[in-house]
């Protein structure tokens, strides 16, 4: 079928605001599945159990702002407040709306939806893992055990040149290895704390 949208523009379509899961407007759906906005919401009206408030629900005036604030420009062509159709309402459309755009466009939806959540946990690692550095980096200790342990010292060349005593450089290990900052123990590592890492 032709004229289908792009993953990127249903996904461009996904809004946010504080304290709502990610959700598309229905004059945005009305667009995709390539009907008018009326029907959107006359599908709502008259099929409510298939409608939960977790599916879809209306915009309060102070969100109505905010989502105006993020140049949702297509929401003014809605003279009611704005309904959004969380991910789960967004699907619903296509089994009410039952034509061939609307199974392809769920499919659509279904997969705007996935890159969202994989850019979310992605951007959730990536966050992390600059705190894990900025961290490892305002520790002279630390960073300095980490070079070493990827250079390959032994336990006992790296507690003597860092000149601290042998449980804090344990310590040190122990802290960049449960964070997961370095992928190896020094060899000569004491047998308890051997133990306590999982190679004993």
């Amino acid at each position: 079928m032709t004229n289908l949208p792009t993953l990127h523009q249903i996904t461009a379509r996904i809004w946010h605001l504080p304290g709502r899961e990610p959700f598309m407007l229905a004059v945005d759906l009305a667009a995709f599945y390539g009907v008018e906005p009326k029907r959107i919401v006359e599908a709502v009206r008259r099929n409510p159990d298939r409608f939960p408030e977790d599916f879809c629900s209306p915009l309060t005036v102070s969100e109505t702002q905010q989502l105006k604030s993020q140049n949702a420009t297509s929401m003014m062509a809605n003279r009611a407040f704005p309904i959004a159709f969380f991910e789960g309402g967004a699907l619903m459309l296509s089994s009410v709306l039952r034509s061939e755009r609307a199974a392809q466009i769920s499919v659509l939806i279904v997969r705007a939806f996935i890159a969202l959540k994989n850019h979310s946990v992605q951007f959730v690692k990536d966050t992390y893992a600059k705190h894990v550095e900025t961290w490892i980096a305002r520790s002279p200790v630390l960073s300095k055990t980490r070079r070493f342990v990827e250079m390959g010292w032994t336990f006992e060349q790296i507690w003597r040149a860092l000149g601290r005593s042998q449980p804090t450089v344990v310590t040190a290990i122990r802290e960049l290895q449960a964070f997961k900052a370095i992928d190896r123990l020094p060899e000569g590592m004491p047998a308890v704390q051997m133990e306590l890492f999982g190679h004993a």
